[in-house]
């Protein structure tokens, strides 16, 4: 439980700029003539991948030295557990979005302070647009130099709900709880777009089965919740970040938050039934 103020103006402004920095370093690859959708596998995603995390890493250790720094190259290093303040990155998230010239493709980073989080910046360079939050004061929605404050849905009832399920994994216990509901729509996504969209008020629900690492739903879980929705564990608890162990292997619920125990429930009974 956080019980201090925290003020991250500052980071906050560090990390939206270093995610556009990356995200136009991301592009120069995704536009370039040697992209060919047809013949690459993933080597383009990795160099993408590798640009935006020196990108994103190198300003963050510069700016912000005492901080630790948590993503897929440092999961195994203990000297973040002692650290108050630590970032979380995923910079590239969607490596099919990527490959398949979707642009729903991501830059992800997150701030956790003793292991709640409280700042997210999620970035679309595709689209130019960005996701932002931190504790406290909202969550905002930019694009083309406007910026919009984002509110979850109003909706209480599932058969007025839009469920967004991911769009290249079909999972048996994500398509046994859509047949059993009356949703009153189903969309398809993919990565932490996914959260943006339930933050935005376009989407409603978006169950997570199966394993992910906390630098792919960090800064979703802060955005998702400063604008009036739920991220929890299948359990219904919320979750904390810069463990040992970085992989969160029950899957999560993040919704609306009008209704989360109840679609929890929803889940558990068709678990059991």
């Amino acid at each position: 439980m956080i019980e201090k103020e925290i003020k991250l103006a500052n980071e906050l402004e560090i990390a939206k700029a270093l995610s556009v920095n990356a995200g136009k370093a991301i592009m120069e690859i995704y536009t370039s003539n040697s992209f060919d959708i047809a013949n690459k596998e993933d080597n383009i995603y990795i160099n993408a991948n590798l640009k935006s995390s020196d990108i994103i890493n190198n300003g963050l250790k510069n700016d912000f030295p005492n901080y630790g720094l948590l993503n897929e190259k440092t999961a195994g290093m203990t000297d973040r557990l002692n650290k108050d303040y630590v970032w979380i990155v995923d910079p590239l998230d969607g490596v099919k979005e990527f490959i398949s010239g979707n642009e729903e493709f991501t830059i992800n980073i997150g701030l956790v302070y003793r292991g709640e989080p409280v700042l997210g910046v999620i970035y679309l360079p595709a689209k130019d647009i960005l996701f932002f939050a931190t504790r406290g004061n909202g969550a905002f929605f930019e694009n083309k130099g406007n910026m919009t404050k984002l509110s979850t849905s109003n909706k209480f009832n599932v058969d007025e709900m839009i469920i967004i399920k991911n769009k290249y994994l079909s999972e048996e216990r994500e398509d046994k709880l859509i047949k059993s509901n009356r949703f009153k729509e189903i969309k398809t996504a993919e990565s932490s777009f996914n959260g943006c969209s339930i933050a935005k008020g376009e989407s409603d629900v978006y169950f997570k089965f199966g394993s992910v690492y906390e630098w792919n739903i960090c800064a979703m879980n802060v955005i998702l919740m400063e604008a009036k929705g739920e991220l929890t564990n299948l359990g219904g608890f919320r979750l904390k970040y810069n463990k040992e162990n970085t992989l969160i292997e029950d899957g999560f619920l993040a919704s609306n938050g009008k209704i989360h125990n109840y679609l929890l429930a929803l889940e558990e009974i068709d678990q059991n039934g």
